[in-house]
């Protein structure tokens, strides 16, 4: 009698393997397994990440214009005039995530370039 959790087995004692019904071959060929790369292309050129620390963008923010309205525990929230809002927080040294800083500049209609030009200002 078989119960919940034991491994199926056949008649003789050995397991069943899943493999066995994978097509057998030479596999792919080796021309296309081959990674081609160019870097010609501007679509195929990835961006370095820019690396931005939460003080950083905070200062970076005022010079565009933003102002902390509240603070609470490490997250500040900023608003300008114009009403865009958002939150940076602000964690000892560490640097935003690309997909927060991402969210930050749609939330500040702010483009990566301008916050580069922000951050060296």
């Amino acid at each position: 009698m078989s119960h919940a959790g034991s491994v199926p087995r056949r008649a003789d004692g050995t397991r069943a393997r899943s493999d066995r019904s994978l097509p057998r071959g030479a596999g792919p060929s080796r021309r296309a397994t081959r990674i081609h790369r160019r870097t010609e292309s501007p679509h195929r050129v990835m961006t370095p990440r820019l690396r931005v620390k939460g003080k950083d963008l905070l200062s970076a923010l005022g010079r565009a214009g933003f102002e902390v309205t509240r603070t609470r525990g490490s997250h500040h929230f900023l608003r300008h005039p114009d009403g865009c809002a958002t939150t940076v927080p602000v964690h000892g040294g560490e640097t935003i995530g690309p997909g927060l800083l991402s969210k930050i500049l749609r939330d500040t209609k702010l483009s990566r370039d301008d916050l580069e030009t922000l951050l060296k200002g």
